[in-house]
């Protein structure tokens, strides 16, 4: 190319030597695709903690109990005679 400007925009920058014309952007560039990660996660995640949410509120309240406790109530129905 007949112009390198370039080089000409890094020699006026003092050549990264000069802590107020130049700002190196490396630590921005390292934390841009975490935020990305963060989001897709995010993104992902959302529905399905929504939808276990919202399965949990429709669930009788016989579910709510343990196992134990439903054996225990129908062996007690079974004793009982009926009339």
């Amino acid at each position: 190319m007949p112009l390198s400007l370039y080089s000409a925009e890094w020699n006026l920058m003092g050549r990264g030597q000069v802590p107020g014309l130049y700002r190196p952007l490396s630590h921005i560039e390292r934390v841009v695709p975490w935020i990305f990660v963060a989001l897709y996660v995010y993104v992902l995640v959302r529905p399905l903690v929504t939808s276990i949410d919202h399965c949990a509120r429709r669930l009788p309240p016989l579910a709510a109990t343990s196992l134990a406790d439903a054996s225990r109530n129908q062996r007690r129905r079974n004793r009982t005679p009926e009339r």
